[in-house]
């Protein structure tokens, strides 16, 4: 990622590299700029946001009109949509003309081709495909798919007040996750869902902080 931005990004002129965060909860992409800070040390030219609305606060769109939107996974593209469309109104708002730059270390490929449509200066370090129908195709893919769906019949349909999100938010059927980091919803639930059926606990593959 740092070498991507250095060499497609970076021209000398003010940067900002901004983290994908949005509330006061932590996020996976401060994380990233924590790590980018480090790359970045001797490049004064460049200025690290954990936020976007720290990037919107003050004068600072304004001074850093080139910004590169950072995160380490995307399932759908939905979230750097949103955020763009909140950086590029921000910026309007203030009579800045801003040129935009995205930069992930993963994501779908479903994703990167929906955001790309919009803003083409986006790069997925690493693109994956989705996880069943990114693999199979004719009677094998039917057949994956109800397999999956039979397996999803064992967990909890609803938590709270939050629905199984089959196949992955967004249908993402992601298989992603970092090792100790909390599991993006986009993966299949059978691997993070932590209620079945029978509303007992499940011992999963991976974790999410927010069930």
């Amino acid at each position: 990622m740092a070498k991507h931005i250095k060499e497609n990004v970076d021209d000398g002129s003010p940067l900002a590299i901004v983290g994908m965060a949005w509330g006061e909860s932590p996020d996976s992409s401060q994380a990233v700029v924590q790590s980018l800070k480090l790359k970045f040390r001797k490049h004064s030219n460049v200025k690290l946001f954990n936020s976007v609305p720290e990037y919107l606060k003050k004068t600072y769109i304004q001074e850093y009109p080139r910004f590169v939107l950072v995160d380490d996974f995307s399932g759908t593209g939905g979230t750097i949509e949103i955020r763009m469309k909140s950086i590029m109104n921000g910026a309007k708002s203030k009579g800045v003309e801003a040129i935009p730059h995205i930069c992930l270390m993963f994501g779908m490929d479903k994703a990167h081709e929906r955001v790309v449509e919009t803003w083409p200066n986006t790069h997925f370090c690493n693109k994956i495909k989705a996880g069943i129908s990114g693999h199979f195709d004719g009677e094998k893919l039917a057949e994956t798919i109800a397999n999956m769906k039979r397996l999803e019949e064992e967990l909890a349909p609803v938590i709270g007040e939050v629905n199984l999100p089959s196949f992955g938010h967004g249908e993402s059927e992601a298989l992603f996750f970092i090792k100790g980091n909390n599991a993006p919803n986009s993966n299949f639930p059978i691997f993070w869902w932590p209620i079945d059926v029978a509303n007992k606990d499940r011992h999963t593959i991976m974790e999410r902080a927010e069930l």
